[in-house]
């Protein structure tokens, strides 16, 4: 389960357990959404500046990477190839 907290994503077990933070900067996270193998997640953030962009990290933790430049507001899905 991904979910919100403190501005940062964190990652809990379905089972529950210690959550884990997966993001730790100053802008703020929304709409976490995990692809549909379950591999990675992706959510908007402020984290480069005013703009809210999309970022992809694995599902485990990990570096993020930045998907867009033009500001977001939410992510709508997944394209299935």
């Amino acid at each position: 389960i991904a979910f919100i907290s403190d501005d940062d994503l964190w990652l809990v077990s379905r089972q529950g357990g210690v959550a884990r933070r997966l993001t730790a900067h100053r802008g703020f996270v929304s709409s976490p959404t995990f692809s549909p193998d379950g591999k990675f997640i992706a959510y908007i953030s402020s984290e480069s500046g005013v703009e809210n962009d999309v970022y992809l990290m694995p599902a485990e933790g990990g570096a993020a990477q930045r998907l867009t430049w033009l500001g977001v507001n939410r992510i709508a899905g997944w394209k299935n190839n």
